[in-house]
């Protein structure tokens, strides 16, 4: 459950809100954090409640912070199932997807090369997930999405350079693979800086400008990218 609250929310507001809480319900909630602009937005999470308490909840919020119905953001309740079934579909659209990246490049390039690359998505993929459990980010269908972007933007800048790498072997068969390869880095860091910036430039408006909904999908994306 989540509510605007207009003001700052401080570690005061936190316990008040989570003693008012286990006042509506019995129950404890299992946290009790700000979020959303200038930390003004409370957001609970506790096990699952019934209706009658959630209403209990929202009721006793509302009246003791003068709140309006429009300043509640989420009243929520994700059960095992929907999550254990969030959990099977993320996992199964990642894996089919660096599945075919690597075939992909295994075709176009040759299997070193998609298993470099597979390596450095999977380390892109456990960023962006240290970044939901740090900031506390509910994991939703917007990971699943967040995620499959990540991994096109990734797998494309590595091509680029593998792509550079295979240009520069024929014409420097000479030199040993680490100096082509760092040359190739270098030749292609322009690009990569530009198309970098130029995208974190858009999503970072998107991040500045949008719903806290959207800041959610966004805030992954920009720590993913950069």
């Amino acid at each position: 459950m989540e509510f605007n609250m207009h003001t700052a929310v401080t570690q005061d507001i936190q316990t008040e809100v989570s003693d008012l809480f286990k006042d509506a319900t019995g129950v404890d909630a299992s946290s009790v954090t700000s979020s959303g602009d200038g930390n003004e937005d409370v957001l609970i999470r506790s096990t699952s409640i019934d209706s009658e308490q959630r209403a209990a909840v929202i009721d006793k919020m509302l009246k003791k912070y003068s709140l309006a119905d429009t300043d509640i953001l989420n009243n929520n309740d994700v059960s095992a199932s929907v999550g254990s079934d969030l959990q099977r579909s993320a996992f199964i659209c990642s894996i089919l997807a660096i599945l075919l990246m690597l075939v992909y490049i295994t075709f176009r390039f040759e299997l070193t090369s998609g298993l470099a690359a597979i390596c450095c998505l999977v380390h892109d993929l456990l960023v962006m997930l240290s970044v939901y459990v740090l900031l506390q980010i509910p994991l939703d269908s917007n990971f699943i999405a967040a995620a499959l972007t990540i991994l096109g933007y990734s797998i494309n800048a590595s091509i680029i350079v593998f792509d550079r790498v295979r240009e520069n072997l024929r014409t420097a068969r000479k030199e040993p693979f680490e100096v082509i390869g760092e040359k190739s880095i270098w030749q292609t860091m322009g690009r990569t800086i530009n198309t970098t910036l130029t995208t974190l430039f858009t999503i970072g408006m998107v991040y500045i400008l949008g719903v806290p909904s959207l800041k959610q999908f966004t805030l992954p994306l920009i720590v993913g990218i950069w």
